[in-house]
């Protein structure tokens, strides 16, 4: 077999449902060059490496499979992810998951011909569309703008508008990835953006599937149950990413606010379930403490003086609610005293004469 120009990489873990539309997506390409599949199976106790095992059958110098006899995800985390990463052969790197497909043949040729023509570029990728799988809500497409300009590192560095299926990277070496990050997802697009540009091509090519075995299915409706699991992951994803562009003021900046944010949602779910998040951490990343209690005394100060605004807020309004009953017991004495006084009697008298006779009158 050729050396492969593309390296597809697969991660699988019961998606028997699935996995052939995935595989069947790959075999559609219509390219010009070799490519290789390193599928990994953590483990599926369904008939998921079944299916798998009948694609290696039919294209045996293609693949390059790992099929998992015990689940390495609840020993290592994603560690055999980074570990395919760093097997790939081929220039260029693309991912899709077990349980996503994608949709577009030529989607692959697309993407080399954009990175070949702009050795400037470190990745490109596409929009995807969105698909429930229970009809829970209408299919949608993501990222939900296609303005060129907004696909910037520092819009990658505020939130994550790439999902993983749609990318195609120029691949790396790897030896510095750090795979107790998370989302690892996010890790490699903003891992791969310091060595080049981010490339866009305007057309939906793949399917990101969110059905409710997802491992982010639960963060929809469980979200302190996702922070328990995966907060402190999400310090180490912003800890390697200091590293990365720590010495630019403003990226640090940006990422500074990711950290004070997730240490303010940790030692809130800290303090409410006696649990010790932000402790576990620093244990785990003593060289970081610093860092970490600095974000923890901004996130106490703001809620101390969010206290003070939430105090001034109240006495405002029981100010106001003062003068408002004030003014309600003035023209209650108004009213009193215009009802008892002789006017007010004579007119009431008078409204009750006929009219004929008040002209009378």
């Amino acid at each position: 077999m050729m050396k492969p120009l593309v390296s597809i990489i697969c991660i699988s873990y019961n998606q028997e449902k699935y996995i052939r539309q995935t595989l069947e997506g790959f075999f559609k390409q219509k390219v010009n060059f070799a490519y290789e599949i390193i599928v990994h199976d953590d483990a599926s106790t369904d008939g998921t490496q079944k299916i798998i095992q009948e694609f290696i059958d039919q294209n045996p110098k293609v693949f390059r499979p790992i099929l998992q006899t015990e689940n390495q995800y609840s020993k290592t985390g994603v560690q055999f992810l980074t570990d395919m990463y760093k097997m790939a052969k081929g220039k260029y790197i693309a991912v899709c998951e077990g349980d996503d497909f994608w949709t577009d043949p030529t989607k692959l040729q697309q993407q080399v011909d954009f990175l070949e023509k702009n050795e400037d570029y470190a990745m490109v990728f596409h929009p995807v569309k969105i698909m429930f799988e229970d009809g829970e809500e209408p299919d949608s497409i993501f990222p939900k703008t296609s303005r060129q300009s907004y696909f910037t590192l520092e819009n990658l560095l505020k939130t994550n508008y790439i999902h993983t299926n749609s990318m195609l990277y120029r691949r790396q070496e790897y030896q510095d990835v750090n795979a107790a990050a998370m989302p690892i997802d996010w890790y490699f697009h903003l891992y791969h953006a310091q060595f080049g540009k981010i490339g866009f091509i305007n057309k939906t090519m793949s399917v990101y599937r969110k059905h409710r075995e997802g491992i982010w299915w639960e963060a929809r409706a469980k979200s302190d149950e996702v922070w328990k699991k995966h907060g402190i992951a999400h310090l180490v994803l912003y800890a390697e990413l200091l590293k990365i562009y720590g010495e630019d003021p403003k990226w640090s900046r940006i990422i500074d606010v990711h950290i004070e944010g997730t240490v303010e949602v940790l030692s809130r779910i800290d303090n409410s379930t006696e649990t010790h998040l932000v402790q576990s951490f620093i244990d785990a990343y003593p060289d970081l403490d610093r860092l970490i209690l600095s974000s923890l005394s901004r996130v106490t100060y703001k809620k101390y003086r969010q206290s003070e605004k939430d105090a001034e807020s109240r006495r405002k309004l029981e100010a106001k609610l003062r003068e408002v009953s004030s003014r309600v017991e003035r023209l209650e004495l108004e009213k009193n005293e215009i009802l008892s006084s002789r006017a007010y009697k004579v007119g009431v008298t008078l409204a009750k004469v006929p009219r004929i006779m008040r002209r009378v009158i």
